[in-house]
């Protein structure tokens, strides 16, 4: 393993633990804040099991605005137009160290490459960018990936799997365990359907 990727890990861990504290303090003004949950809660009544992720025949098409869901003066910066959960069940704080790894991976200067994905994992999740478009290059930036995250909990529940895309930028975001994105060979096909070579 090469020195700068394993700096990017510990960076990335680093930056999680503190970032993941830092967004708990957020979420829990005004609640008791005694009670930290740690593990999956069940799903709202609006989640269903898709399947597959980037199943876009089956997957729940956005109709309605979603105003950010922890500061209801925050716009969307993602233009959704599919969304699925995909009902596993996964530790918060491995959810937001394997986004946070993408976050730290884009902020280090790195591009997805048109029809391309990139994939983090840690410790049991993995977590993917899929880049559908033929020749732009695209990020990870941190306010659209913890978008990504704030939709999944309101969609699917604290601690669980899913999966958002946005048609008009021919992007998408998704959460499952590692030994899922491992199961698939290529790995092209973690994402929708003819979006990666």
């Amino acid at each position: 393993m090469k020195p700068s990727r394993i700096l990017r890990h510990i960076i990335a861990a680093l930056f999680s633990t503190l970032a993941f504290g830092k967004r708990v303090d957020n979420r829990l003004r005004g609640q008791n804040n005694n009670a930290v949950p740690t593990v999956s809660e069940p799903a709202p009544a609006n989640a269903t099991h898709t399947g597959e992720m980037f199943d876009l025949d089956v997957a729940h098409a956005n109709n309605v605005s979603t105003p950010g869901f922890n500061d209801p003066g925050r716009p969307d910066r993602i233009p959704v137009s599919h969304w699925g959960c995909t009902g596993v069940s996964l530790r918060p704080r491995e959810i937001r160290g394997a986004l946070d790894a993408i976050v730290a991976w884009s902020d280090a200067g790195n591009r997805l490459e048109g029809k391309s994905l990139h994939v983090e994992k840690y410790e049991g999740v993995g977590a993917w960018v899929c880049n559908c478009k033929w020749f732009d290059y695209d990020s990870a930036p941190n306010d659209e990936v913890y978008e990504f995250y704030d939709r999944l909990m309101a969609h699917c529940g604290r601690g669980r799997s899913g999966w958002l895309y946005s048609k008009q930028w021919d992007k998408g975001y998704a959460v499952d365990t590692d030994k899922h994105v491992d199961s698939k060979h290529p790995q092209a096909l973690l994402c929708p359907q003819n979006c990666c070579r």
